[in-house]
């Protein structure tokens, strides 16, 4: 009973699987060990194109998801993604092919946009349907804390597992994928603003939803995803910081206790989410991240050895507090009809800029370029926040 009163709202069954759903997501058995995994079967190169490939899918993916979700109902969604990432994720796993393994992870990331709008949407929308909207915020930084949690556990537990068997890690990935599709067919669909589906709405739904990313309330933090959040992912979602970990030393064992221990720094700080925001502007707070994740980058660019741990934790523990921030501000300023859809597009901004450089990053892998790589990524995200503080400094809103 304890751990029902910890997460809020745990009585309300669509929260209660939104938590539990939170778990299978962050099941990163494979994180400190995936790159060694895939490496068997190709090289960094191949990795950065296969890399590029599934992850542009996956971007163009977002925000059709995301009007469907709209539309045709956010429970459906999120049913077929879970089960569409289940199949990936079981193909990845067991086929053993290079050619597969780029099939398996298309139909994952199909499955993995399908969820990312809707999951969050029939959150929120099951709040506003209870008159509880307010504590959104709540929810939604507990439920990070929660995942940050889990992961630190299965990333622990798959280092192990890899010691074990290589292939071990990613058959729990397959089955924690497989319990959380079981989890979603008990979901119920919110009383929100449903429309019958129709190509005509679809296109004015897609329109919408990226209509509110660029209105003057918004616009500043949908350059923020792109620049803070896809920066964060670069170093985060791909090869790169498996890669670079490796660059500078560390094997398996060593990443899956790095990762871990940066996550539970990562999931304490993210769980005071809301007391920060009371206490410093969305403004100035993102900023602030934004230096977090920039310096590391041009650091990491040193011959550092082993002491390159310290920009790791700089950019892996502050990166965990930009997308729950980013999410807070884009649910309070979007209505339910349009938000499954704004969301969408704005994670396919923050995804983006790694589908860009992901053939560079297996490219410089490979040929030990990868300090100048990162030197590269931390100018370049100086410099766009330069350009999103000229462009904003005149027409700043208020949102914290």
């Amino acid at each position: 009973m304890k751990q029902h009163f910890s997460l809020p709202l745990w009585r309300l069954t669509n929260i209660r699987i939104y938590y539990l759903m939170t778990i299978v997501h962050n099941c990163w058995w494979i994180m400190g060990n995936w790159i060694f995994f895939w490496t068997r079967y190709m090289t960094y190169g191949t990795l950065g194109l296969i890399d590029a490939l599934a992850f542009a899918f996956g971007v163009l993916m977002e925000v059709p998801t995301g009007a469907v979700a709209d539309l045709i109902g956010k429970r459906k969604t999120v049913i077929a993604g879970m089960g569409f990432a289940s199949a990936g994720i079981a193909m990845m796993t067991f086929s053993m092919n290079q050619y597969w393994m780029l099939i398996g992870f298309l139909i994952a990331q199909l499955g993995w946009a399908l969820y990312s709008g809707a999951a969050e949407a029939i959150a929120y929308d099951t709040l506003l349907d209870n008159e509880l909207e307010d504590s959104f915020e709540d929810v939604i930084s507990r439920s990070h804390t929660l995942g940050i949690a889990t992961t630190v556990t299965t990333v622990l537990l798959g280092g192990v597992l890899y010691n074990l068997y290589f292939q071990l890690p990613h058959i729990m990935w397959f089955v924690s994928f497989s319990i959380g599709t079981v989890f979603a067919l008990f979901l119920t669909e919110p009383a929100s603003d449903s429309e019958t589906f129709s190509l005509k709405n679809y296109i004015r739904q897609m329109r919408n939803g990226i209509r509110h990313l660029v209105t003057p309330k918004l616009r500043e933090y949908t350059m923020f995803f792109f620049f803070l959040y896809g920066g964060f992912a670069i170093y985060d979602w791909g090869l790169v910081k498996p890669a670079l970990a490796e660059f500078f030393g560390f094997d398996a064992l060593a990443m899956a206790v790095m990762y871990s221990v940066f996550g539970l720094a990562g999931a304490i700080i993210v769980s005071f989410l809301p007391a920060i925001r009371k206490r410093v502007s969305d403004h100035s707070g993102l900023y602030l991240l934004t230096v977090f994740v920039a310096v590391p980058y041009m650091l990491m660019a040193l011959p550092l050895g082993y002491y390159a741990v310290i920009a790791f934790a700089m950019i892996d523990i502050a990166g965990r507090l930009v997308y729950p921030w980013l999410s807070v501000v884009l649910n309070r300023q979007v209505p339910s009809k349009d938000r499954a859809t704004t969301i969408s597009t704005a994670v396919l901004l923050g995804r983006l800029p790694y589908v860009i450089v992901a053939i560079a990053a297996g490219q410089a892998a490979e040929s030990g370029g990868l300090g100048t790589f990162s030197l590269m990524i931390g100018a370049v995200i100086v410099l766009l926040t330069a350009v999103n503080v000229l462009i904003n400094h005149r027409t700043r809103p208020a949102t914290g």
